[in-house]
């Protein structure tokens, strides 16, 4: 019966190869637990790490637009300061023009 079907293995092979296929299952059971156990961890790090992003997005777009308006308002208030001073230089130079001819006349 051996050469027909190849070399039969005794009772205690068979129980060797058992209990080896048990132990791997096992491990991969472990493994598997190891994993999902590591999965959750670095979900709740990464949602963690996402609020804060979003967090920190919402305060570093309220200062640069804080920062853009102060921005604006400067160049506002240096455009009507030269407006002005164009202003008193367009009068003064009109004064200037005018008294020159009325002291021709």
């Amino acid at each position: 019966m051996t050469r027909l079907f190849g070399s039969v293995d005794t009772e205690e092979v068979r129980e060797l190869k058992v209990n080896l296929i048990d132990q791997r299952i096992k491990e991969g059971h472990s493994s598997i637990k190891n994993a999902k156990e590591e999965l959750i961890e670095f979900s709740t790090l990464a949602l963690a790490d996402i609020d804060r992003f979003q967090q920190q997005k919402v305060v570093d777009i309220r200062e640069t637009l804080a920062g853009y308006v102060l921005l604006q308002i400067k160049m506002c208030r240096k455009e009507v300061a030269l407006s002005v001073s164009h202003s008193s230089l367009m009068s003064f130079d009109i004064m200037k023009l005018r008294s020159v001819t009325i002291d021709f006349l």
